[in-house]
């Protein structure tokens, strides 16, 4: 199944760089990109802001949920990442040097950026919600088994009850030597 761990591999493929390269456009190490991509873990919103940050072009829909086209309308093969110095920008393909073109792409992310994290809190508020049932749902359970245990319990005291009951009304029987059908019928002879 793809995940975003998968679409960030397209992203390394289609960008033709090394997973350290990519790592060093997000600012993470070579070993957290290792990581990250074999072991599907240590992914969080700030790394999702960097890279939709450093790859301008990638669609934030795709990325975060798979909703194709992996680029935007007007793709461009850009990539814009620190390699150590604050005052350069390196691109690794085909970079363009056009500033109002930049200028309108980082406006169009910031607004991106907002919304992806305005979704991401939603996301996480419905998770907390999720947690909350869920351990609601375990405490019903345990309940549940709790009021079964306990019904189990006086059902199997009621049959010992009327366990008791018949041996003492066999008992009884025997003693005055009846049967429990000759005293029935002792009992319908009496009555008028």
């Amino acid at each position: 199944m793809e995940n975003i761990f998968s679409r960030i591999r397209q992203i390394i493929n289609y960008y033709e760089i090394s997973n350290n390269e990519f790592g060093r456009s997000i600012g993470c190490s070579s070993a957290q990109i290792t990581q990250m991509l074999t072991h599907e873990k240590n992914f969080g919103i700030d790394k999702l802001l960097k890279i939709l940050s450093a790859y301008p072009g990638i669609n934030t829909d795709w990325l975060l949920k798979g909703i194709e086209p992996m680029l935007k309308q007007n793709p461009q093969k850009l990539l814009i990442y620190s390699s150590g110095d604050d005052n350069e920008s390196t691109d690794s393909r085909n970079v363009n040097n056009d500033k109002s073109q930049t200028t309108k792409a980082n406006n169009t992310d910031s607004g991106e950026l907002t919304k992806i994290m305005d979704r991401m809190v939603d996301v996480m508020k419905s998770n907390a919600e999720i947690a909350k049932l869920s351990a609601e749902v375990e405490k019903a359970k345990v309940e549940v088994e709790r009021i079964k245990a306990e019904a189990d319990k006086l059902n199997a005291e009621g049959n010992e009850r009327n366990s008791r009951s018949m041996e003492i009304v066999i008992s009884s029987l025997l003693a005055s030597g009846k049967t429990p059908h000759e005293k029935k019928r002792t009992t319908s002879e009496n009555s008028p």
